[in-house]
């Protein structure tokens, strides 16, 4: 279409057309594999290759194999779910005008590329307990994940937007609100019209 957004600079036509398919086809993605996590768990408990006991647990070495692998795709299908999410700030409604503004671009944009880190992060320490005996490091690798979306994916932009953004939101969301009057009047053919002073 020939336009660019003033955050990620993609076309317009990327959030139109391409931008919703992506993200339901990683949706899907994602919402498959942790049904297949989910089948694969029991249908090895079911033929005794995972137990749990009275003095701990016991899962045998294929088990394990099959489920960390699974857990390892389903964090960086989990990762490139956050990479294209990120584009889906420019339709915040968090700020004072739709679109992205100051908490979105401050916080939760740079909490996003966190969150893309620690699930590639995660999905490694479930390639290496391949490796490895017992299932600590699946653990610290969900602990982190579930803490890292909690506090930073969630808490994080909250607490911006309340103690930062509120007490002086003219100030801060100026910038974000002349571009959203830039695009509005680009949308409705006014770009070009200056405005004048009455006599």
């Amino acid at each position: 279409m020939g336009t660019k957004d003033p955050l990620f600079k993609k076309d317009i036509g990327f959030y139109l057309f391409e931008l919703p398919f992506i993200r339901l086809v990683v949706s899907w993605a994602f919402t498959g594999i942790v049904i297949l996590i989910f089948v694969t768990f029991f249908a090895h408990y079911v033929n005794g290759a995972i137990r749990f006991e009275r003095g701990g647990r016991h899962i045998s070495v294929p088990a394990k194999i099959h489920l960390s692998v699974l857990c390892a795709l389903a964090g960086l299908i989990k990762a490139v779910q956050y990479y294209f999410d990120r584009f889906d700030l420019v339709h915040s409604t968090r700020g004072a005008v739709d679109g992205a503004t100051y908490t979105d671009v401050n916080a939760a944009l740079p909490a996003t590329r966190l969150l893309i880190f620690v699930a590639v992060i995660a999905s490694i320490l479930f390639i290496v307990n391949v490796y490895r005996k017992g299932v600590v490091l699946p653990l610290v690798a969900i602990a982190l994940w579930l803490i890292v979306s909690l506090v930073i994916g969630s808490i994080y932009p909250f607490v911006v937007q309340t103690f930062v953004v509120k007490p002086s939101r003219n100030t801060k969301e100026k910038p974000y609100t002349k571009r959203n009057i830039s695009a509005t009047r680009d949308a409705y053919g006014l770009k070009n019209i200056e405005a004048t002073k009455g006599e």
